[in-house]
């Protein structure tokens, strides 16, 4: 939401067809790596956006909320 109005919908499909899906080719990949270090508990890893990427402007109010799992809601102000 944008000021109060809908923007986007998005769901976890959007993100390499599923964020556990996402998640497992990034294992997949650093494991491949002879040098980097294998993920650690605790690390957050964003497997991309679930919607288009929108232009932000100072002074817009922003808010992103999530159905279907127990986590509050996001607000940003510029």
């Amino acid at each position: 939401m944008k000021d109060g109005e809908l923007v986007e919908e998005g769901s976890g499909k959007n993100a390499l067809r599923s964020p556990a899906r996402s998640l497992g080719e990034l294992a997949a990949a650093i494991s491949r790596q002879p040098d980097a270090e294998p993920l650690a508990a605790g690390e957050l890893v964003s497997s991309g956006t679930l919607t288009t990427s929108t232009p932000i402007a100072a002074g817009q109010l922003w808010q992103a909320t999530v159905d279907g799992l127990k986590l509050g809601g996001l607000m940003l102000q510029l």
